[in-house]
């Protein structure tokens, strides 16, 4: 590591503050799969303020049925990770 090399409390290089921009620190990496914690963060916009007692995240235009979540009930669905790893064309 740099000297002048600051680190997220994850242990990734912090590269750029707002928006985030850490990099995975190569000597921690000791495979071809990179641990979740290590992966690069890349945010090309800062991250919002919310107030979470009035959030309201609204789905309509086309779907068969709007509505609307709280941002609790956003939190509390169930969630999936995929990976997506490129496209090969012949």
């Amino acid at each position: 590591m740099k000297n002048t090399e600051k680190r997220h409390a994850g242990g990734l290089i912090i590269r750029q503050k707002e928006p985030n921009n850490l990099e995975t620190p190569f000597d921690q990496v000791d495979s071809f799969l990179t641990p979740m914690e290590l992966f690069y963060i890349r945010s090309h916009f800062p991250t919002p303020k919310l107030k979470l007692a009035s959030y309201q995240l609204h789905v309509d235009g086309a779907v068969r049925k709007p509505f609307s979540l709280s941002y609790n009930e956003l939190r509390d669905m169930p969630s999936e990770t995929r990976g997506h790893f490129g496209v090969r064309r012949q």
